[in-house]
């Protein structure tokens, strides 16, 4: 767990949330690819799309267990989409990864929405393991937080910029006279 101080806590939550508000599409994609990267190492393969063949429905790789992982990332953190649009993303996305990866056995949903959750898109995500063959994730604002807050300071603030604190004001100001 990272040892931030109380001060340093509160400004990583508005940061983290800065963060993932300005991270869509392309840029959200690559945000989560870090964070994966760093949490699971060489077992975590990013994705891009490959010319006429698009990304496959997979916009990260897990070797082991066989994980593929969709990201949506709206703009500012969807605050603008109604929970159809992202019950319509994640069914769209899992049908493409059922079809082009035969050997996936977890799919994982990955999302800077903000907030909790609505009830709407959980029931999608569960109706879509409801046959058991695949176990299907939600990856989100608290998973994010959760992860980072494991790691050390500087690796957080290297994935999601540096956090000031009171101090670091002080010492921006000009010498008195």
């Amino acid at each position: 767990m990272a040892t931030l101080s109380g001060e340093k806590r509160r400004h990583f939550r508005h940061y983290l949330e800065l963060r993932l508000r300005r991270s869509h599409g392309n840029a959200f994609q690559a945000l989560t690819a870090d964070l994966m990267a760093r949490i699971h190492g060489d077992n975590f393969v990013p994705q891009c799309p490959w010319g006429n063949k698009g990304d496959l429905s997979c916009d990260g790789y897990l070797k082991s267990p066989p994980t593929v992982f969709a990201c949506y990332g709206p703009e500012n953190g969807g605050s603008s989409r109604q929970p159809s649009d992202i019950v319509a993303k994640a069914t769209s996305d899992y049908s493409g990864a059922v079809a082009k990866w035969p050997a996936m056995k977890e799919w994982t949903f990955v999302s800077n929405y903000m907030g909790v959750v609505p009830a709407p898109v959980t029931s999608a995500l569960e109706a879509l393991s409801a046959d058991g063959r695949i176990v299907v994730k939600y990856f989100g604002w608290n998973r994010f937080e959760h992860h980072l807050l494991e790691m050390n300071a500087e690796v957080i603030e290297d994935l999601i910029g540096e956090i000031p604190v009171t101090e670091d004001y002080i010492r921006l100001q000009p010498a008195a006279v």
